[in-house]
């Protein structure tokens, strides 16, 4: 007697999602806080080629003054919460894919290159 197992389709979580464009995620993230990000402007050639020649003139902060991470007590009292590498991994993680899946490390970590 011969037993056959019969072929099942792939499950349907084994489709990878699509990512997830950062501006996607700090809109979702600032809802999750309460506030609402101001659209995305463009600058137009003139406007870019001001602004360059401000900030050439103008010393701004140093690399390291501005990727420091906030230390628990240095926050300021009107940010609620801070944004950074791991205020944004929290909120991937709560919030999960664009389905309402959870993510897997993988994914997570993939969506974190660069940050």
């Amino acid at each position: 007697m011969s037993t056959r197992m019969a072929h099942s389709p792939e499950p349907p979580f084994s489709k990878r999602p699509p990512g997830v464009s950062l501006d996607a995620l700090a809109e979702a993230y600032a809802q999750a806080m309460g506030r609402r990000l101001a659209p995305r402007q463009e600058p137009s050639a003139e406007q870019s080629s001001a602004q360059a020649d401000d900030e050439a003139d103008a010393a701004g902060p140093s690399q390291a003054e501005v990727h420091q991470p906030v230390v628990d007590g240095q926050t300021d009292a009107a940010d609620p919460c801070p944004i950074s590498p791991l205020t944004i991994l929290e909120a991937l993680l709560f919030v999960g894919d664009p389905e309402g899946r959870g993510l897997t490390a993988a994914e997570a970590s993939q969506l974190m290159r660069g940050v």
